[in-house]
């Protein structure tokens, strides 16, 4: 292969691994806010000095690109060197074009650079592209932010990637194995062509559906040292990846090749490719080998910028115009955090999924902001006087599952943020969990505001003896006292009555009631829950992270009933969010399960979870 010189750039990871067992959304997240100035202009096709546009990013500013069916967006420099800056792309449409386009300064939002998908079985393209100025490592920990390259599950058509140069990701540089091996995933390919990767944990190249050709990715001992190349399993679709041409050097990390997951069958054809470093298989590996070798060239593919100067070098005359929009998301500015135009994530997530912030409304006065912990999960709730719409401030991801109705708010966090706009006051506000929550900027006890158990739940003995368990996903308080009445880890009560009454307060909501024996009104603030303790619910929905190699993030939707299960070994966690007929929760390496009846209306993951569904499960 003809080849530039590598760029050897010391990057400044510490190499440290992640901690804790919550998982990051790992999906782009993006929504829109104030629009601003690309619409209609004319840059060259192939850009020289005079002929590109730079962008220049204010301190703490976030700037969203998003591309529909299409559309094209070229011939940009993006200068996110102020402190806090960073711009994404986001592409989840049809036939779109993303060329001659660099990133100068570290990156410094939790999200990726790029976050695509061809989502209508089209082509899309990504040329000519510098991601190389790394990212902010005190942002966050070994995966955030994340950076890089993501392509979201739902892509479905084909993607090629040609002359792309990454380095320093903190979460894959080339990011592509979710369409071809989740249980979501919409099995699009990829073509992965002389583009190179640098010092990126967790892998330069992932995929599971497609070609890499003519690439390298190299390690070295200041980098954070992922995988060079990792192939997801391909029995989803039966196709077998090619990777043909290329070099890969493991450096400190034990594997320059990573192919398959236990329990998975994974098809790999492997042409003309040097490596320096060991070879794992997992599970059943069907690997064909022809001409490799074990004296990788670590240049920089010919054709690939090493410079956002290389970007734009070769300018012609020719001009289009760009259709694409612009979104800069600068919040409030006072504070000049930005707020985060998104999708993730997550992003997930991933994911330029939601629509216009509250941000991009412009006048709601207040900003309520849920700062997450690695520690464990956090179920908030709050109430506003006035009207509330999710926002991007501080960095915070928006997500569909986030519950706003008539000023009131339900949500989960873990280690992200979830942020809101309202007006009037906060009347009601709860967090179960280690999450912070600040208002306007400044830190609040949640105490402070309305009832810290606003809710109450009545069970109402009618004569004879029930024994019952009752679930709160929150925390519960006994009103009164009574000897036979247990609160187990502060959210599951269980009891017997016959001719009384028993009160509780709760922050949260009734997840589940099942009566042992006997029968009795259950009644949450006055109103009767209808059918507590009812026929078993006969479908199972099962969430496995056993296999994955970081924690997901999944939601789902059923139009009747569901409740927490131990169905499978599964462990029954009482911070996985049930609210209705939408769950939310995470998993990282156990299993989360569920029973329900009706029909699955929804289901999202973010992240490499497994999501089986078992009709009837009771009866087999």
């Amino acid at each position: 292969m003809a080849r530039e010189p590598a760029d050897e750039e010391e990057s400044d990871s510490d190499g440290t691994t992640p901690e804790g067992v919550l998982g990051r959304r790992s999906y782009l997240k993006l929504t829109g806010a104030a629009t601003a100035g690309l619409a209609g202009s004319a840059l060259a096709t192939t850009a020289a000095a005079a002929d590109y546009e730079t962008i220049t990013l204010d301190q703490g500013e976030r700037r969203v690109i998003r591309l529909e069916d299409g559309e094209t967006f070229e011939n940009v420099l993006f200068d996110q060197t102020a402190p806090g800056s960073a711009a994404t792309i986001a592409a989840t449409s049809s036939d779109w074009t993303i060329r001659n386009v660099a990133w100068k300064g570290e990156f410094s939002h939790r999200d990726r650079a790029l976050g695509v998908a061809d989502t209508g079985n089209g082509t899309s393209r990504i040329e000519n592209v510098y991601l190389g100025d790394g990212v902010d490592g005190s942002v966050g920990g070994q995966r955030h932010p994340k950076f890089g390259l993501w392509v979201d599950p739902a892509h479905n058509g084909h993607l090629h990637v040609e002359n792309v140069y990454v380095e320093g990701a903190h979460d894959n540089a080339f990011y592509g194995s979710a369409p071809g091996s989740n249980s979501n995933g919409g099995r699009g390919t990829i073509h992965y062509k002389d583009s190179y990767a640098k010092d990126s944990w967790v892998s330069g190249f992932r995929i599971a559906r497609g070609t890499v050709e003519n690439c390298t990715a190299v390690n070295t001992e200041s980098g954070r040292n992922g995988r060079p190349l990792w192939v997801w399993p391909t029995e989803a679709h039966g196709d077998a990846v090619e990777v043909v041409d290329c070099d890969f050097v493991a450096g400190p990390y034990p594997y320059a090749l990573d192919i398959g997951r236990d329990g998975k069958t994974t098809s790999v054809s492997m042409e003309g490719t040097n490596y320096s470093g060991g070879l794992q298989e997992r599970g059943t590996v069907n690997l064909q080998e022809s001409n490799n070798g074990t004296d990788p060239d670590p240049s920089v593919p010919e054709g690939t910028p090493t410079s956002p100067e290389e970007v734009f070098a070769g300018a012609t005359t020719e001009t289009t115009e760009v259709a694409s929009t612009v979104e800069s998301d600068e919040g409030d500015p006072a504070d000049s955090s930005g707020s985060e135009g998104s999708g993730s994530e997550d992003a997930e997530s991933t994911e330029a999924e939601n629509g216009e912030s509250a941000d991009a409304a412009g006048g709601l006065e207040h900003v309520i902001l849920f700062e997450g912990s690695e520690e464990s999960v956090t179920r908030y709730e709050f109430a506003a006087s006035g009207e509330v719409e999710a926002a991007n401030y501080e960095g915070a991801t928006i997500d569909d599952e986030d519950a706003v109705e008539d000023g009131a708010v339900q949500g989960v966090v873990a280690n992200w943020r979830d942020a809101f706009r309202f007006e009037g006051e906060i009347e009601q506000l709860t967090a179960d969990g280690p999450a912070t929550v600040s208002i306007d900027g400044e830190e609040v006890d949640p105490a402070d505001f309305g009832t810290e158990l606003p809710k109450t739940l009545e069970i109402e003995g009618q004569g004879t003896p029930a024994s019952f368990e009752a679930t709160i996903d929150g925390t519960v308080e006994q009103e009164g006292e009574k000897e036979d009445v247990t609160i187990v880890s502060g959210s599951t009560i269980q009891g017997s009555v016959t001719d009384e009454s028993l009160g509780f307060r709760f922050s949260g909501a009734l997840t589940d009631v099942t009566f042992v024996d006997g029968e009795a009104t259950v009644s949450v603030d006055g109103e009767e829950v209808e059918d507590p303790g009812g026929d078993l619910l006969p479908h199972a929905l099962v969430v496995d992270g056993t296999d994955a190699d970081a924690p997901s993030a999944y939601s789902f939707r059923v139009d009747g009933t569901v409740e927490r299960s131990d169905h499978r070994g599964a462990s029954i966690d009482d911070e996985d969010s049930v609210d209705g007929g939408a769950v939310r929760g995470i998993v990282a390496n156990w299993l989360d399960a569920y029973w329900f009846e009706g029909d699955l209306t929804a289901c999202r993951v973010r992240g490499d979870a497994d999501v089986s569904i078992e009709y009837n499960a009771r009866d087999q």
